[in-house]
């Protein structure tokens, strides 16, 4: 996010020194926070109550997870954490790497999750 001039260096920096994960959403092609969480449990409760909040997901329809950097191993935890999550099999949800261009802005170690509402 400080790369992609989101957030100042100072704010990028204090965010790192508390460990402070923005969730975002990227709606009909705006960009809006959701909220900020300290630590990746408390942001991976975060995204699932906003998940819930819409409605759900609907697992008729595609669904996608993202992850940025060189290993899905973060993906991986991420899974694992938000189980109660995936009432689908989780071999009906693709996953793969975010492309260059939303990965500078984002950095490593971001996640994404894609997926129509109920």
């Amino acid at each position: 996010l400080k790369r992609g001039g989101r957030i100042s260096k100072a704010a990028a920096f204090a965010g790192g020194l508390l460990n402070i994960k923005p969730v975002i959403s990227i709606a009909d092609g705006e960009i809006q926070l959701l909220g900020k969480a300290r630590g990746s449990k408390m942001g991976n409760n975060l995204l699932a109550q906003q998940i819930q909040k819409v409605g759900g997901i609907d697992f008729t329809k595609p669904v996608l997870l993202g992850y940025t950097g060189l290993s899905d191993v973060l993906l991986q935890k991420y899974i694992e954490d938000s189980s109660y999550l995936w009432s689908a099999p989780l071999d009906a949800v693709r996953y793969m790497s975010i492309g260059s261009v939303i990965g500078a802005h984002a950095g490593p170690g971001a996640i994404a999750v894609a997926f129509f509402r109920k």
